[in-house]
């Protein structure tokens, strides 16, 4: 693949990268503008329909309000209504919640301080419209006009509250400072409940008024039957606007499950760098959000420290510190197939070359000699300078099995070793490698202050020899006759057999089979020939 093949793949994928993400943008914003015009429809139904019920509400707790009518109520219910809607938009559209952000900087975080002070103002400009037409229609003080605007305040903003929360799209990816769980608790039951007190207090502020108007006879000849039609009339709305409040409400409950459940997924999926938001979650959601959060990280780490931790162990010690601290020396005897690779004239190699090309030539190597060992279950053991001991390490594999293969997978090293030295401007490298099998402690050997997980024993002495062997029998391979009995007979035949050998160490001679290097490129001829037959 040339530069101009790669660089226009490059630029091709950098271009899906683009669209990926601003397909990801449009679709997220096409669903937040589907949310906040669903909120605003209902929201504006809601407050079209407080108008009559203002006017109603005041009828029937105003002796004042009797005399203008209904429809002055409607006209100065109306003019408030008209003004939140106004201000709602305004700050919806020039917000800090909005991209526009033209509010001014001390609005910018506390946007329910925000929609409080719409409110106050939509209030006031009720009252002065109210005042204006008492003076109109020349009426004097006294209309409980001023509690009737708070209740519905009260009502209208706890549902845009709630309304808010789920519609508008979350902008901050900014940590909240941590609760414990008992005020998360009480936040999240306080929010819960809070439509329910709001209910309980209108229903309260209406029988207290009608109690009190009844005692001064302030309300004529009105009927018991009227107030309690008065009184199903509220409660029919109130049920309603509780609907619609706690229909919010529970949609955001929702949004904040579905944040945990998709963390949740992350982390069965193994991808413990995300984050979810903790701008939206809100009392219990927002406590449990964090400590996914924490989990993630702590676990983040946690796999990070093991996967390092497991570049210089085997896989087993790596689990087995997870399990419990290791902190005695102790051991166990067992028979394993054993792998010693050596890297011939590498001293010289080393004193002729600068150190960092010599370290990076050395790092290159190993990690291509531990891509094919890791491929047949094979664990390292340690490197020694630029040497690889190593085992077979599958509790269920029979020593045949394992012995095969061990075998096969140092065939694989030295076909990646020629791979290595084809495709490489460097130089050229040339292994030996020594198997075989026997008894051996595996273990932790060492002190309290520091443990080294390793293999010892007359095995791992004998397939150093091995290895050594490699450089006086002109072999890339050297195995001992125990392993070279349990390969098929047509590996077998490739070795070539050397009888009575004497090592440095060992008593007595033995035989040991060598693969010689034309041996291996005719086994890899053949099973190259084999492969495209199958095909």
């Amino acid at each position: 693949m040339n530069s101009v093949t790669i660089e226009h793949r490059m630029k091709r994928i950098t271009y899906n990268k683009r669209i990926q993400s601003r397909n990801g943008y449009e679709f997220g914003l096409r669903e937040s503008m589907k949310k906040l015009l669903t909120f605003l429809a209902v929201f504006s139904v809601l407050n079209l329909a407080f108008i009559p019920l203002m006017a109603l509400y005041g009828l029937s707790v105003c002796p004042v309000l009797k005399t203008p009518g209904f429809f002055f109520g409607c006209a100065y219910a109306g003019t408030y209504v008209a003004t939140v809607l106004i201000s709602n938009l305004t700050i919806i559209y020039f917000g800090p919640i909005s991209r526009r952000n033209r509010l001014p900087a001390y609005f910018h975080d506390r946007i329910y301080l925000t929609y409080i002070l719409a409110y106050v103002f939509s209030s006031a400009v009720g009252l002065l419209v109210l005042e204006w037409l008492f003076t109109l229609n020349h009426l004097t003080g006294g209309s409980r006009a001023p509690e009737i605007l708070a209740l519905t305040s009260l009502l209208l903003g706890i549902t845009q509250a709630y309304g808010l929360d789920w519609a508008m799209e979350d902008r901050s990816s900014e940590r909240r400072q941590k609760t414990d769980f008992n005020k998360s608790w009480r936040r999240h039951t306080l929010r819960t409940m809070a439509p329910i007190a709001c209910l309980v207090l209108v229903l309260a502020h209406f029988l207290v008024v009608q109690i009190f108007l009844l005692k001064r006879a302030d309300i004529g000849v009105v009927s018991a039957e009227a107030i309690l039609d008065q009184v199903n009339t509220i409660i029919s709305f109130l049920v309603v606007w509780l609907t619609i409040t706690y229909f919010f409400h529970f949609l955001s409950e929702r949004d904040a499950a579905l944040v945990v459940n998709v963390h949740l997924k992350k982390l069965e999926d193994g991808e413990y760098d995300h984050r979810s938001s903790e701008a939206r979650p809100w009392g219990l959601w927002l406590a449990l959000v964090q400590s996914l959060n924490d989990f993630s990280k702590a676990f983040g780490e946690r796999t990070k420290l093991l996967n390092s931790f497991s570049r210089f162990v085997t896989g087993e010690v790596a689990q087995h510190a997870l399990k419990e601290e290791i902190t005695t020396v102790s051991g166990k005897q067992e028979e394993l197939t054993v792998i010693m690779s050596d890297i011939r004239d590498f001293t010289k190699l080393s004193s002729e070359f600068p150190a960092d090309e010599v370290v990076n030539l050395l790092n290159d190597y190993f990690t291509a000699m531990l891509d094919e060992m890791v491929k047949h279950s094979i664990a390292i053991d340690k490197f020694i300078g630029d040497g690889i001991l190593a085992y077979v390490d599958d509790a269920k594999l029979s020593p045949k099995e394992s012995n095969e293969k061990a075998v096969i997978a140092a065939i694989e090293m030295l076909k990646r070793v020629k791979s290595f030295n084809e495709t490489s401007n460097r130089p050229e490298l040339r292994i030996g490698i020594g198997i075989s099998r026997g008894p051996l402690i595996k273990g932790y050997i060492g002190s309290r202050e520091k443990l080294q997980h390793t293999i010892i024993g007359d095995t791992v002495n004998k397939v150093a020899r091995l290895e050594a062997l490699c450089k006086d029998c002109n072999v890339p391979l050297v195995v001992s006759d125990h392993v070279w009995s349990d390969l098929d007979e047509k590996l077998k035949s490739s070795f070539t057999i050397f009888r009575g050998v004497r090592v440095k160490g060992i008593t007595d001679a033995f035989d040991v089979f060598g693969l010689s290097l034309e041996a291996l490129n005719s086994l890899t001829e053949s099973q190259s020939n084999e492969s495209l037959k199958a095909r």
